[in-house]
């Protein structure tokens, strides 16, 4: 496959809106279990529900990434399947290994108050779960990267044709067709991505472009708050100004690395350590006796915890995992 670029900057941007999308999904669960263990929030009512769309941003950034990877670097679609099979399953399957033992061993206190049968455990190791049984995965934060892998092997099939424009082309085509036929948006965020991508490898979006781009999204986002009970399309809603703040950032100078790029960097393990570190936290708190009227900073502090749990899981699990066999694969 021809490329289109040699750029190679690191989109530490990138990192920082990883960080933003792990974080305002912690929120959203945070509140919603806070909640249900009697610390409801009050000043930060206006918030509640809202984090969830922190997915959105994500489908809208993995589009992206995809097609600025592949024009650094072509890759096989053999070669682009497996690096995505090493950098997201190995976490994935530790994690849900785990909630599976978890629930064996403390039935009362898991989510789903038992453990899940074995049709139900492989299917979420399979990434299938809600295609084979229409319910979420043992670790339900899964269901979006059962959207992910589905993705990856549809830009995989088409990054065998000979160009990248093609192949974006294509996928676009294709995911929108999954989009149709499932009666489902949220795919198109994928190709909300994928457009953006093409738009930053062809050096179509000019810097100052960039900056109205990432003030406008910013803005749209945060206009979101003022319905975000109402039944809307959140590809529409939540992907337009996702993919103005990605296309934005990418071409705007680069932060240097930080607080906030390390929290992106550890943002997959984040955003699945909140399955244990939510409910746990909560829990601590009920234990202790902590009065209902600190629901605003509890969910503060919670959201600390995990981002803390979450970089801990990332050192501990997640870069061992995915970094060293790729330094091995590479000979290093």
């Amino acid at each position: 496959m021809t490329t289109t670029t040699n750029d190679k900057t690191e989109l530490t941007n990138l990192q920082v809106l990883r960080a933003a999308a792990a974080l305002m999904v912690v929120l959203f669960h945070a509140m919603g279990t806070g909640r249900a263990y009697g610390f409801p929030v009050r000043g930060l009512g206006f918030l509640e529900g809202w984090g969830g769309h922190g997915v959105d941003l994500f489908f809208v950034i993995s589009g992206f990434i995809m097609v600025y990877i592949q024009a650094r670097a072509a890759r096989t679609p053999a070669r682009f399947l497996a690096n995505r099979v090493r950098r997201i399953v190995p976490l994935y399957w530790v994690l849900t290994l785990l909630a599976v033992a978890a629930s064996v061993a403390l039935p009362a206190r898991m989510v789903n108050h038992g453990p899940a049968d074995p049709g139900a455990i492989a299917a979420s190791l399979a990434f299938l779960s809600q295609p084979l049984y229409g319910a979420m995965p043992v670790l339900y934060l899964g269901w979006s990267l059962e959207f992910e892998m589905l993705f990856y092997v549809v830009f995989a099939a088409c990054i065998a044709l000979p160009s990248l424009n093609a192949a974006v082309l294509a996928a676009c085509g294709m995911v929108t067709a999954w989009a149709v036929i499932g009666n489902n948006m949220l795919p198109l965020e994928f190709a909300l991505g994928m457009v953006a991508g093409w738009l930053v490898v062809n050096r179509r979006i000019a810097v100052p472009v960039g900056g109205l781009m990432l003030a406008m999204g910013a803005a749209l986002l945060l206009a979101t708050l003022a319905f975000k009970d109402a039944p809307l399309n959140s590809a529409l809603v939540y992907g337009l100004p996702s993919v103005l703040l990605v296309a934005g950032c990418s071409v705007l100078r680069q932060v240097s690395r930080g607080v906030w790029t390390r929290i992106g960097d550890a943002s997959y393990s984040i955003y699945l350590a909140q399955f244990f570190s939510v409910p746990a936290f909560y829990k601590l708190a009920r234990a202790l006796g902590l009065p209902a009227d600190l629901g605003d900073l509890l969910v503060g502090a919670c959201a600390v915890a995990t981002a803390m749990a979450g970089w801990g899981v990332y050192l501990a699990v997640e870069r061992p995992l995915v970094l060293r066999p790729r330094r091995l694969a590479h000979g290093g």
